[in-house]
């Protein structure tokens, strides 16, 4: 079973996200801000991190979590997928460019998630 790391700090989202998620079998952990997230991910090695990013969060290499995880030896090969309202171009590409390996717009479904995740 695949241990996913949920970072989100709207309980809405940490619910139904979450609920789809362990109904396809994935052990998901929660966090509800990045420096909990990162402490996380360091202590249990999850086999991928989604995160959202708020309308007023950088997405780009300065992303606090994304470059923390993409910088530590421990963590750099884990998947990161972004959850996120930012929807210019530029925010996709930056968030490729520093290392995200999955982008999706909010409001995204939770199938949607799930087949990202899947991915």
């Amino acid at each position: 079973m695949a241990r996913l790391l949920l970072v989100t700090q709207y309980p809405d989202e940490r619910a139904i996200y979450g609920e789809a998620l362990r109904a396809e079998g994935y052990d998901v952990r929660i966090a509800t801000g990045p420096d909990d997230a990162f402490v996380s991910a360091l202590r249990e090695r999850p086999d991928l991190v989604v995160t959202r990013v708020p309308q007023a969060g950088n997405v780009g290499p300065d992303s606090d979590l994304l470059r923390r995880l993409k910088e530590e030896d421990q963590t750099r090969s884990v998947p990161v997928v972004i959850l996120t309202s930012l929807m210019q171009p530029e925010h996709r590409d930056n968030a490729v460019g520093a290392g995200c390996e999955g982008y999706l717009l909010i409001p995204a479904l939770p199938d949607t998630l799930v087949r990202e995740v899947r991915r």
